[in-house]
């Protein structure tokens, strides 16, 4: 059905999942072509998108156009990401190419400003936190005294307040008319704040075997509004 409305499909290889939320659009103006990304945390659905609560960001920024260009025609062209595959995205978050390098750096520039008597805080909001390596890594950022709040809705695997380990994570999950679907990741305070928006929880099938895509909100006004969020 969906062929012969004129969609083109694409066949990737059984054992990976693209669980993305992007689109890129394309069209032609006056004989140039405009471009406009998305990148979001929930799907298109018209039955969840009634109690489902997500966040997503439609842009004209050309480092995100270029990236998400970059990742369709990989899509389109490899079955599956290469082993070790190199980071080929300067502004995207890609799952199995630079994502969990990019949290990773994240973590630990909170970790280098606390020890430097700087102001440092990590706030993230999951649906499911399992992976051992992101865990530790906020254990390691709680024993250095940066605080760490989290909201994880559903599956999670690390213990807060655990002298020597925790004292410093505080997780709450939000139970309400609506399911919380959304995947939030700010590091820092402002001026240098960052924020992140994407499809990925920190699991390890997310972070290692499937496409995930996560996108940094960039424009200030934007991240105040997740950040009051």
């Amino acid at each position: 059905e969906m062929i012969k409305a004129g969609v083109r499909i694409i066949y990737s290889t059984p054992k990976i999942k693209i669980h993305s939320k992007i689109a890129l659009v394309l069209k032609k103006s006056r004989k140039k072509l405009k471009g406009y990304g998305y990148a979001g945390t929930g799907n298109f659905n018209e039955t969840t998108a009634r109690f489902y609560t997500d966040h997503a960001m439609f842009t004209a920024r050309n480092e995100v156009l270029k990236d998400l260009q970059r990742l369709f025609t990989k899509l389109e062209k490899e079955k599956e990401p290469p082993k070790n595959a190199p980071n080929e995205f300067d502004h995207l978050l890609v799952s199995q190419y630079n994502m969990v390098n990019v949290f990773e750096d994240e973590i630990s520039n909170q970790v280098k400003r606390k020890q430097a008597g700087q102001d440092a805080l990590i706030r993230i909001k999951l649906n499911n936190l399992e992976n051992t390596h992101m865990i530790d890594l906020l254990y390691k950022a709680s024993q250095a005294g940066v605080p760490v709040k989290l909201i994880v809705r559903s599956i999670c695997c690390i213990s807060p307040g655990s002298p020597g380990l925790s004292e410093n994570i505080e997780v709450k999950r939000i139970v309400d008319r609506f399911l919380e679907h959304s995947r939030i990741f700010i590091f820092g305070n402002e001026p240098d704040q960052k924020v992140y928006i994407g499809s990925a929880d920190w699991m390890t099938r997310n972070l290692h075997h499937r496409i995930e895509v996560c996108a940094p909100v960039v424009d200030e006004r934007l991240r105040k509004e997740l950040v009051d969020y």
